[in-house]
C-alpha cells in the first residue's frame, strides 16, 4: 500500500555491467531540474542482487543529482533524528515511469553526523576496474568525484544541510511506524 500523497519509486542500483546490485522502493519527494529527491519509509527493506533482504533502521532521504557522479542518502532514526550519510560514486540517475536507475561505481563514503568520514569499498572499486575493464577516464572521473566530495565534507558544504528542507515534506507516518513500508520485488 502506498502513501496516498506520494508516488512510489522503485530504485535499482546496477553494476557497470548492467547486472542488478541492489533494489529498494522509496517515495518521490521532489522531481527538480537539478535533482530527484526520494524518501525510503521506516520499515522498507532493501534487496541485494545476491538474493537477500535487509532492513536499514529508520528512514532515508535520498538525493540524486541529475548531472553529477554521485548520490547521497541521509539517514534519520525512527524518531527523525539525523544519523549520517552514505554517498555512492555513481553515474547520473535515470528517472522513468516509476523507476529510478543508477550505475553504482562501487566507491563510497560513509559520513557520520559530525562530518567525519570513511572511504568504503575502495577494494571493490579497484577489483571491478580490472574485472569489468572500466575505461581509464571513468576510473579517473570516479576518483575525482570522490576527492571533490571529500573536499565538500571538509569545508562543511551546504549540501549536508539540504535534508532539513525536505524533512518538512515527510509525512509523519513515513518516519514513525512502518505502515507505509515498501518491499521491493526480487526478480
Amino acid at each position: 500500500m502506498a502513501f496516498p500523497s506520494l508516488t512510489p519509486v522503485q530504485v535499482d542500483s546496477v553494476y557497470y555491467t548492467g547486472l542488478l546490485n541492489k533494489r529498494w522502493c522509496s517515495y518521490l519527494l521532489a522531481d527538480e531540474p537539478e535533482r530527484v529527491v526520494l524518501a525510503r519509509a521506516n520499515g522498507s527493506s532493501l534487496w541485494s542482487g545476491k538474493g537477500h533482504y535487509w532492513m536499514p533502521p529508520g528512514i532515508s532521504i535520498e538525493f540524486y543529482p541529475r548531472e553529477e557522479w554521485f548520490n547521497m542518502a541521509c539517514f534519520l532514526g525512527s524518531d527523525g533524528t539525523f544519523q549520517g550519510y552514505y554517498m555512492n560514486i555513481a553515474l547520473p540517475p535515470v528517472l522513468r515511469e516509476g523507476a529510478l536507475t543508477f550505475t553504482d561505481l562501487d566507491l563510497d563514503l560513509i559520513v557520520n553526523s559530525d562530518l567525519s568520514y570513511v572511504i568504503d569499498d575502495e577494494d571493490e572499486f579497484l577489483d571491478h576496474c580490472d574485472l569489468w575493464a572500466y575505461p581509464p577516464d571513468l576510473c579517473e572521473r570516479a576518483r575525482a568525484t570522490l576527492n571533490s566530495l571529500i573536499a565538500r565534507i571538509e569545508r562543511h558544504d551546504p549540501i549536508f544541510d539540504e535534508w532539513k528542507h525536505y524533512c518538512s515534506l515527510l509525512p509523519k507516518e513515513l518516519v514513525s511506524g512502518n505502515t507505509w513500508a515498501l518491499i521491493p520485488p526480487s526478480d
